[in-house]
Formats: structure tokens, sequence, C-alpha cells
């Protein structure tokens, strides 16, 4: 089959366009973090405020929401803000694909920890 005629054949992967521009990965797992950490703390709260214990953590509630939206959640925005408009600010080269996955990817991993 021609993969001129097929435009699916023809088509690229759009995985790799996910990762072109760095706020796009950042953006996308700060999403999904301030989701999850968001659960997790309503689960935390519902058990401590029903009497039973679901999780134990040896840090209050409102110290644990201060460390994951400061050093988890905005930690994402702002290095998607930073990787996107530095670059344009000094006209250096901008950072793509599987650098922007190595930077996304560790950044979740020490949050996840």
């Amino acid at each position: 089959m021609n993969p001129k005629k097929c435009p699916f054949l023809a088509a690229k992967p759009q995985i790799f366009g996910f990762l072109v521009e760095p706020y796009r990965p950042f953006f996308a797992l700060a999403i999904f973090y301030n989701l999850s950490v968001m659960g997790l703390w309503f689960i935390w709260l519902h058990g401590l405020a029903m009497g039973k214990i679901f999780l134990s953590f040896r840090i209050s509630p409102l110290a644990s929401h201060f460390h994951w939206m400061v050093f988890g959640f905005s930690s994402f925005y702002l290095f998607g803000f930073l990787l996107t408009a530095f670059p344009k600010w000094v006209n250096a080269p901008q950072s793509k694909g599987s650098y922007n996955a190595c930077l996304a990817l560790a950044l979740f991993s020490s949050q996840s920890l």
C-alpha cells in the first residue's frame, strides 16, 4: 500500500508531538499529580473525621497540604513555564523530545517518593 495515498500510514506518531513543547508534559503531569494527591488528601481527611485511620502519616493534614502544593504541584508548572519561556528570553534553542521526557519523569518520580 502506498503511504502517500493512505493518511494513516503517512502520519507520524502523535506521542512525540506531546513532547515538542516543554510545557505540555509538565502541565499535564501537574494536573495528574494534583488530582491524585487531592484524592489521597480527601481520603486521609475523611478517615480522620470518621475516626478511622486509612492512611497513617506523622505530619498534620495542613502541613502535608502545604508540602504537596508548594513542592509538588507548583514545581511542575514552574519547570514547564521556565523551560518554555527562558529560551525565548535569551534567544537559545528550546529543549525538545527525550530531554523533556527525562526531566518530566525525573521530577514526577522525585515527587512520588
